[in-house]
Order: structure tokens, then sequence, then C-alpha cells
């Protein structure tokens, strides 16, 4: 259970900001470890017709790990932030050393908390450890490259899907308030007394303190919840 408790100062910041580059990073997630079996079988399988001979293996690094990658990979979306190609630039900038932290601390966590990270997939991140900024340069390149060949030609419908779900709750965030916004949020999610739960198969707590919370709709993500 992700148990996320919310003040209110939290409540009076909750936003919907949908992000390129959040449903480019979980659509690849699906097309390395759910592609088959998944409802997006069928991109997958079309999608797969396209890649080969690209040079993915940055990107194959950062999400070797099924469901969870590090944090510098899908930085908070900015609502004035529309476009990939913007948010590919402020990804571009992250700092090297903040790389290394967050991989450092996914690996970490990995091992701790759920005890997943085989010498396979430690090997892989490694190339963020050794060299944060040459492997991100490299991460850009082939997320700019992924998302020509795997999103660009269905954009229009995966954002129209966006839009659609931005005004349904909205409007429930409007009519109805919070309560009514995190009742609606997904079946895995259940919020009572300020608290929003999460049903994973893992236990942690997420602490916004004062930051508030920003909920991004994401194609691929679906059935799926993340955090």
């Amino acid at each position: 259970m992700i148990t996320i408790p919310l003040s209110t100062e939290d409540l009076t910041k909750v936003r919907l900001a949908p992000s390129p580059l959040w449903e480019t990073i979980t659509s690849f997630g699906v097309l390395l470890h759910h592609g088959r079996d998944s409802v997006h079988a069928s991109w997958a399988t079309r999608t797969r017709r396209t890649l080969p001979g690209t040079d993915l293996s940055a990107l194959v690094a950062a999400m070797c790990v099924k469901g969870r990658c590090p944090d510098f990979l899908t930085p908070p979306p900015d609502a004035s932030v529309a476009t990939f190609g913007d948010e590919l630039e402020l990804l571009r900038a992250t700092p090297a050393e903040v790389v290394h932290e967050d991989v450092e601390a996914f690996v970490r966590v990995e091992k701790e908390q759920f005890g997943s990270l085989t010498p396979e997939r430690e090997r892989l991140l490694e190339v963020y450890l050794s060299d944060p900024e040459c492997t991100l340069k490299r991460l850009v390149v082939a997320l700019r490259r992924y998302h020509d060949l795997a999103l660009a030609p269905y954009w229009p419908q995966v954002q129209e899907l966006l839009e659609g779900d931005v005004i349904r709750r909205g409007q429930a965030l409007a009519l109805g308030g919070i309560e009514a916004l995190f009742s609606g949020l997904h079946p895995k999610a259940r919020y009572e007394g300020g608290v929003l739960e999460l049903d994973k198969s893992y236990e942690t707590v997420v602490e916004p303190a004062g930051r508030g919370i920003t909920l991004v709709p994401c194609v691929f993500a679906w059935p799926r919840v993340e955090v």
C-alpha cells in the first residue's frame, strides 16, 4: 500500500497535468515489460516493427526494472510546458550529479525494499553512475528517436484521450470537490480523511509536505496506477 497523507495546504495545490515525456517513458515500459499481455498489445506489435536498428540502449538501461525508474526521468510536469520537445530539453538540462544521485538512490531502494535488482540490471544502470553526463546525452537522443517512431504517429489520438480525461476530472473537482476527484481516480485508489491510498504489493509513505499533488493522466499507464 502506498499512503499519501494530504494536508489542507496540499489539497489547495492539486493539479492535473498531462506529460508527453511521461507518456513516452511509460509507453517504452509497456513495450519492454508488458507489450504482449497488455491492453496495448496491438500497438506494441506494430511499434516493434519500426524499431530494429535504433540504438535505444541508454533507454533500456534506465527502464530495466519493471514498473519503476529513476526519478530524474519523470520530472514533475508543468502545465505550461505542452510539447515533448520542451520537456525533453528540461530533461537534457538535468545536472549530472542529480542523475548520479537519483540512480544511486534507485539502486539502493531496489535492493533494500524490493530485493529485485538482478546483477544484469545493476550492470545496465551502472552506465548512469560511471558517466552520467554522457549517458544522459545518449538517453535524450534515444528518447527523441523512440518518440518519433513509436508515439508521434499516434499522438493526436493520445492527446485527445488525455485532454478528455483532464476535462472530466476537472469537472468532477469543480462540481464535487476533492472527494469527487479522488473517489473516481482509479479502482485501486481510495481517499478518506485526507489520506490517499493506492493498492500496491509493497508498503511506503509519500509525504507531499505542503507541495501539493500533481495528477498525470497517462494512456500507457492504464490499467495500472503509478506514483
